[in-house]
């Protein structure tokens, strides 16, 4: 008895098929597409603020905070020590379409003079998903002592996360290099690094500013 074949005629898009011993098509029907590739919608440094909106399901973060300043050094005393550097984290969440949330990006941690101690760099936080904390500033102390402490994660779940001045890690942002955070002629210095203190001499100069946070967005809507 010949085998009756059902029609499948028209056109399907992302089509599911069914094939016979023949090898003849005998259904088909428009199926599921699978995911969207994730697509970068926010790249920014700080100091910066804004309202991030997607109809995306899913973001994927890039966040660092920023880097303390640098100790002062006062007229014939000691050296300030460096300003700690920030800290990043990749975030990853599943979101509800329409999606909107509030982001901030930390500003540098400013140098001190003199026997002050630098300021500490700006938090990095974006809606509910995450804060992080900037690096402290540095100490007015002793020369080749330990620099201020590194930010942190304080609120989210990080899928990876680390110091930015661990080469590593400044690649991902294309960060620069750290240099020496204590004394000597800076090198270039990428986001989220900590700034320099002073050596110490006649004249009470300042230390060096630390570095910016940064904001990396990607959503699966293409």
């Amino acid at each position: 008895m010949p085998k009756i074949i059902k029609p499948a005629g028209g056109t399907f898009t992302t089509a599911d098929i069914t094939v016979d011993s023949s090898g003849r098509i005998i259904a088909a029907s428009t199926g599921t597409a699978g995911g969207n590739n994730m697509k970068p919608v926010l790249w920014s440094v700080g100091p910066n603020s804004g309202t991030f909106t997607s109809n995306a399901s899913k973001v994927l973060i890039y966040a660092a905070s920023a880097g303390g300043g640098g100790g002062g050094r006062g007229p014939g005393s000691n050296s300030g020590r460096g300003g700690g550097p920030g800290f990043i984290g990749i975030f990853s969440d599943s979101i509800t379409a329409p999606f909107t949330a509030p982001y901030a990006i930390g500003s540098v941690g400013t140098s001190a003079t003199g026997n002050s101690v630098g300021n500490a760099g700006g938090n990095t936080a974006f809606g509910n998903i995450l804060t992080i904390s900037g690096g402290n500033g540095g100490q007015h102390g002793q020369p080749g002592q330990n620099p201020g402490n590194n930010g942190t994660v304080t609120s989210g779940t990080a899928d990876i996360t680390g110091v930015t001045s661990n080469n590593s890690y400044q690649k991902m942002f294309m960060f620069g290099q750290a240099g020496n955070q204590i004394t000597g002629t800076p090198s270039f210095r990428g986001v989220s690094v900590g700034g320099k203190g002073q050596s110490n001499d006649s004249t009470g100069q300042p230390g060096i500013d630390g570095q910016a946070g940064a904001l990396l967005v990607y959503t699966d809507s293409l």
